[in-house]
């Protein structure tokens, strides 16, 4: 991505309608199942938002269903308010409503106050210029900015012979309530992109202070953290090649492209996990959730996150910007992350 073409989407965002508005959990009133006064005014909220603020208050669908089953909607209405003025005081949301249907289409917790698109894309530009960077990608839908950035020194890593590493890349991301700073490696061999969360405090942030953004800014600078993280992804690999995937495993492989709104007919292209299953149905086994992790599947752990990411990368099933690449780059490297549930067996033999 040339800079020029960074700069000419970053305004393009900037400059579209988006209508935000921060309240106290406190005063938001429940009217009915779709509909809420929040400080004064009436909205109308899509049902997964509705679902979003019973998390917020402390309940859930079926304990509102239970008490609408006794009390009827009135009731469920009630149970909604009563929970919402048990919630700490102080505490606080962010409501975007669709500029053309006034719907309230998210809600997202936040800090004091929600981190404005204009403080990110000032912090980013601050990032590049200080730490000698480059937009190389930038991605964005509904609430969410993925930018990632290449450096103008880049530093190679060998993963495998023949599969080497951009590692010293990094990605900035925004949501309304959070701004994060992670590692972005590129692969060489496939540009598959990777990426790793820094799991430290200065890395994200859910406010804009001076001082919270000055650590961030100067976080490329951490090379032991930086060193860190790179070499817990190395061992990562390493095992992956090594450990054949659960049947469970790819079960939630595939799960994750589906939650990304890909269509189960594509995921299972790269994710063979239906398959599979009918193939030890077949066979006469019995799959379910207990010795599902005890089941092998067909790939090894390696392939099935590549497979993960040569969709984020490579599909045209999404646009370009669409920020579920990143997403799923994310979340497959949260995979790879975990505890393996087939680990390699030591013998005498190798």
């Amino acid at each position: 991505m040339e800079t020029t073409e960074y700069q000419k989407q970053r305004d393009a965002f900037l400059n579209r309608p988006m209508c935000f508005r921060e309240a106290a959990v406190e005063d938001i009133e429940a009217l009915d199942d779709k509909h809420y006064n929040v400080a004064g005014m009436t909205v109308e909220v899509i049902p997964d938002v509705a679902r979003r603020l019973d998390k917020i208050i402390g309940t859930n669908s079926q304990q509102v269903g239970q008490v609408r089953k006794y009390y009827g909607d009135k009731g469920a209405t009630n149970l909604r308010n009563y929970l919402g003025r048990s919630v700490k005081p102080g505490k606080k949301v962010v409501l975007q409503a669709n500029p053309t249907t006034g719907m309230v289409q998210s809600v997202e917790r936040i800090g004091e106050h929600m981190i404005v698109p204009q403080t990110f894309f000032d912090f980013a530009d601050m990032f590049m210029d200080r730490n000698d960077y480059l937009p190389y990608k930038m991605e964005f839908r509904d609430n969410k900015i993925h930018l990632m950035l290449t450096a103008v020194n880049p530093q190679y890593h060998m993963l495998f012979k023949g599969d080497e590493i951009i590692s010293n890349g990094m990605l900035l991301s925004w949501r309304p309530g959070q701004m994060a700073l992670d590692n972005f490696y590129i692969r060489l061999v496939c540009t598959n992109g990777m990426t790793r969360i820094i799991n430290e405090n200065m890395a994200r942030t859910s406010t804009a202070s001076p001082h919270v953004l000055s650590d961030m800014l100067y976080l490329p600078d951490n090379q032991l953290l930086m060193s860190n993280n790179l070499t817990t992804l190395q061992e990562k690999v390493i095992e992956a090649a090594r450990c054949t995937a659960s049947l469970r495993e790819m079960k939630t492989a595939k799960e994750l492209l589906l939650n990304n709104g890909v269509e189960d007919v594509v995921a299972e292209e790269y994710v063979p996990y239906k398959e599979l299953v009918k193939e030890y149905k077949e066979a006469g086994h019995r799959i379910n959730a207990k010795n599902m992790a005890f089941a092998e599947g067909n790939l090894n752990v390696w392939k099935l996150y590549n497979n993960l990411t040569e969709f984020a990368t490579h599909s045209t099933q999404l646009t370009q910007r669409d920020p579920r690449r990143t997403a799923i780059l994310i979340q497959s490297m949260n995979l790879l992350d975990k505890e393996r549930d087939l680990k390699p067996r030591l013998t005498l033999n190798g």
